[in-house]
């Protein structure tokens, strides 16, 4: 859970340092000394998406399977950022380095200080309620006594996460074929942290369905307000000319060009500095995107509309 530029400084100082790509890097240092058979960066040479599961997008509040895989073609799946593949068996290989004190892969002392309680930075509430620190990759809580690391992750049809209770020799990982920002993939970090709980004898939050439904319920209700506002202005085109046809004309085409070109044009504008770009918004809200779409068209037809008219 770092953040793009940063992961892509990562590779670009392994590069530079060792001469190898990072693929190449990772391959000889980590997978192939854990015995990661099923691990590669996406942009490898052994890379094959034609195996992926399909993963499902959120509409509306209903899973849709998603028809196409991850590659690096896409512009935003970048290694180290997001672009390895994996499976829970690596992962659980991967996992019990740790709990190894670094395996043929790291020393002990590293693995120390990265599991040291120092220098962690406040990283708000965990996915088990509780107070969290973050270092180097990796989210730190307190659970009733008990030292845990967790990270999780949510992209395009995908949700992850890994879990780590050294003084428990635990760990756990769990992946899942679905995303959704509104509600489901908290909900999938609630269940990663409720069988991290079990595993160590520890009582698992129960998850209420209202906690999936109301979100989505109040979202696609905001998502309705949107186009019935859109679409009010093409619809009433009628009553608005019968109801300033006394007003002075300059008064009713700046209301015209506030409403049809002002504010269509301020949220295509907008929108992109919020989410990263409209690609990206379509990626990971693709409803939330083609409400927008069709919202913004509705306020650009309906002045096209009453132009002709005038």
């Amino acid at each position: 859970p770092t953040l793009f530029p940063y992961t892509t400084l990562f590779r670009s100082v392994i590069e530079k340092v060792t001469g190898k790509s990072y693929s190449e890097y990772m391959s000889e240092k980590v997978f192939k000394p854990l015995g990661m058979k099923s691990t590669y960066t996406i942009d490898s040479a052994n890379a094959d998406t034609s195996e992926f599961i399909e993963g499902h997008n959120d509409y509306f509040g209903q899973p849709v399977k998603k028809h196409s895989g991850m590659s690096v073609s896409d512009g935003w799946i970048e290694s180290p950022s997001m672009g390895i593949v994996s499976d829970v068996k690596d992962l659980g290989i991967y996992l019990q380095m740790y709990l190894n004190a670094g395996g043929k892969v790291l020393e002990y002392d590293s693995i120390k200080e990265l599991l040291s309680k120092e220098d962690g930075i406040t990283s708000g509430e965990s996915i088990f309620g509780t107070d969290s620190t973050y270092k180097m990759g990796w989210n730190r809580t307190n659970k009733d006594g008990e030292e845990v690391y967790y990270c999780t992750s949510a992209i395009n049809g995908y949700a992850s996460s890994m879990i780590l209770i050294p003084s428990s020799d635990v760990a756990v990982t769990m992946l899942f074929d679905s995303s959704d920002i509104v509600a489901g993939d908290k909900l999938t970090e609630k269940i990663s942290a409720g069988v991290a709980c079990l595993l160590i004898g520890q009582k698992a939050e129960t998850i209420d369905a209202n906690k999936y439904l109301i979100p989505h319920i109040e979202v696609d209700l905001i998502y309705l307000l949107v186009l019935i506002c859109a679409f009010i202005p093409m619809f009433t085109i009628r009553a608005w000319f019968k109801l300033t046809k006394n007003k002075r004309s300059i008064l009713k085409v700046i209301a015209d060009c506030i409403i049809h070109i002002g504010i269509p044009t301020a949220a295509i504008l907008i929108i992109p500095r919020i989410v990263n770009s409209w690609s990206m918004l379509r990626k990971i809200m693709p409803d939330a995107f083609y409400v927008g779409i069709i919202a913004i068209c509705a306020l650009y037809a309906g002045g096209i509309v009453r132009l002709i008219l005038r």
